[in-house]
């Protein structure tokens, strides 16, 4: 059950993105369109036998939504990660990609920044839990605020050439008690192997 009740909350979300990109594009075009509001989630999840909000907790022997997980979108991996070599430090990965391709958030939790670094570009960084933090830079639009809750598999950027940047790409960081590990060795990827 609350696999499925996760789900809507994601099939939602993204509803609303598509209605606020549809909006933007109708506006430009000199068109008004008011879309229905959905029901609150109260409503949607007593339909499913749930009064509250699920909450956010995958069944037993599945990992937790708060620990990421594969990696924010398809690409070629065009910088390793690399932090023993001070001259080549680079604390995540580089994920090769078009420009505007969307960037999906590898766990949930609460965007701690959203905003332009003169590094990163427009980047956000995500605290997941009390332990973890992952980080996405070099967008081109960030979809969400400072302060939001998002959901593991939410879009929240699109990505772009920001910040000290040569192409378009995804700088991807995953930092557990702010070390960075290798996001193609993450510890949480390989026990659910």
């Amino acid at each position: 059950m609350l696999r499925y009740q996760y789900k809507v909350q994601l099939l939602e979300e993204n509803l609303n993105q598509a209605q606020e990109i549809v909006k933007k594009l109708t506006q430009l075009a000199g068109i008004n369109i008011d879309f229905p509001q959905l029901p609150d989630d109260s409503t949607i999840f007593a339909s499913l036998g749930k009064k509250e909000k699920a909450i956010l907790e995958r069944p037993a022997g599945e990992k937790d939504l708060t620990y990421p997980s594969g990696l924010p979108l398809q690409g070629f991996i065009s910088q390793d990660f690399n932090v023993k070599d001070s001259k080549r430090y680079h604390p995540g990965i580089d994920i090769a990609c078009a420009e505007g391709t969307p960037v999906l958030a590898t766990a949930s939790g609460t965007v701690t920044f959203a905003g332009f670094d003169t590094t990163y570009g427009y980047m956000i960084v995500l605290k997941n839990n009390d332990s973890v933090t992952t980080i996405y830079g070099h967008n081109k639009e960030l979809l969400v605020k400072e302060g939001q809750k998002v959901l593991a598999g939410s879009r929240i950027a699109l990505s772009g050439n920001t910040g000290k940047s040569t192409a378009p790409h995804l700088h991807y960081e995953i930092r557990i008690n702010d070390k960075p590990i290798d996001p193609l060795e993450n510890p949480y990827d390989q026990k659910k192997q």
